[in-house]
């Protein structure tokens, strides 16, 4: 087991999957380095191979399932963010997100349509874009396909720009946009 090669491989994926569980961008980097450490103290009860994308993936999944579930019982980390699955039974003023004072409305926008997507499409997206995951490293930590991972990410785009009002990008000048990528 090459500790640095599993960190550098897994550490967005890892991240942003404990960021759609509802743990602020700290604490699911904290809780990545616990995966980790658990990660490597528990090599020898791995019985796969380290080769293996998807077997490496899920016992990374499921170790931080694990300290996400500990954590949440021992009432440390951020207040959860709710399932989201059924938004008429979530109070209003827990879908409102502060708004930093310099952050872009169209950027704040983006923000709460999130909230507004399923959960799985959600992980896909936070795993995709915010950590800047790569397609394959999202499917092994997810324990599906590439293809799989494809079509997930196609759904919750095109259910994020039905969220999204359609003046919260486009009317965003042109130099604006180009200078976000």
């Amino acid at each position: 087991m090459d500790l640095d090669a599993l960190i550098d491989r897994y550490r967005g994926p890892l991240v942003g999957l404990l960021a759609s569980w509802g743990n602020d961008r700290g604490r699911a980097t904290e809780l990545a380095q616990d995966t980790f450490a658990e990660a490597y103290l528990g090599r020898e009860r791995f019985r796969r191979d380290w080769g293996d994308d998807r077997a490496v993936g899920a016992w990374l999944r499921g170790i931080a399932r694990n300290l996400h579930r500990q954590s949440r019982r021992q009432g440390r980390g951020s207040p959860s963010l709710r399932r989201l699955c059924a938004l008429e039974d979530v109070p209003q003023e827990h879908l409102a997100m502060p708004m930093p004072a310099d952050e872009d409305p169209a950027r704040a926008a983006v923000r709460a349509g999130l909230l507004r997507l399923r959960q799985t499409w959600r992980t896909v997206l936070t795993m995709r874009y915010v950590e800047g995951s790569g397609l394959p490293e999202i499917a092994a930590i997810l324990g599906t396909s590439v293809r799989a991972v494809e079509g997930r990410l196609h759904r919750a785009r095109l259910e994020l720009k039905a969220i999204l009002p359609a003046t919260a990008i486009a009317t965003r000048p042109r130099a604006a946009r180009e200078t976000d990528r």
